[in-house]
């Protein structure tokens, strides 16, 4: 059962707190710079965890090889998602559009 939780905590909590971390960063660009290494934390204490929770110690045949690919894929879709909307807004705001590129007017 804490293996599920684990797992389920690993595919759903980047994607929701990368949204968090970006609207606790807006206007203070060094925090968009610690977003990478508190993701790999997040990531490896989940990981460590899953390997805790099934008593996998990492030797013999692999056993969690396929349970941590989902995972891994989560990891690297969040951080390429969060930097390419990143990379995308500072052009937006060195071209001088600033605001208007990431969020449009609505005329009713």
């Amino acid at each position: 059962m804490v293996v599920l939780f684990v797992w389920a905590i690993g595919l759903f909590v980047p994607p929701v707190g990368a949204l968090l971390w970006w609207k606790w960063s807006v206007g203070r660009w060094w925090m968009h710079l610690l977003f990478a290494p508190a993701l790999v934390g997040f990531e490896y204490v989940l990981i460590s965890g899953l390997f805790y929770a099934t008593g996998d110690t990492g030797e013999g045949p692999p056993g969690l090889g396929l349970a941590l690919l989902p995972l891994a894929a989560v990891f690297m879709l969040t951080a390429a998602t969060y930097y390419t909307a990143l990379t995308i807004r500072g052009l937006a705001s060195l071209s001088g559009r600033g605001h208007e590129a990431a969020l449009p007017e609505v005329h009713a």
